[in-house]
């Protein structure tokens, strides 16, 4: 997946930790997910990280709603 945004950022060199936030995600297979995000780090493991993504609006919803069935079978 693809976030124009990150890319955005990266290109400018002043990327920074966020660890919550809006984000516009585009998949090479169904295209613009508009998501919420919110990634826990563990301190005293900094190899170990969770991630939850959640759909903003109905259309991205259904979306992952199918990858998740795709990724299932």
């Amino acid at each position: 997946m693809r976030s124009r945004a990150f890319s955005r950022l990266w290109s400018t060199g002043e990327v920074a930790d966020c660890t919550t936030g809006p984000m516009d995600l585009d998949h090479p297979d169904v295209g613009c997910l508009d998501v919420d995000y919110q990634i826990w780090l563990q301190p005293d493991s900094p190899d170990h990280r969770l991630e939850v993504y959640t759909p903003r609006d109905d259309s991205s919803r259904k979306v992952l709603s199918l990858l998740s069935a795709r990724a299932s079978s």
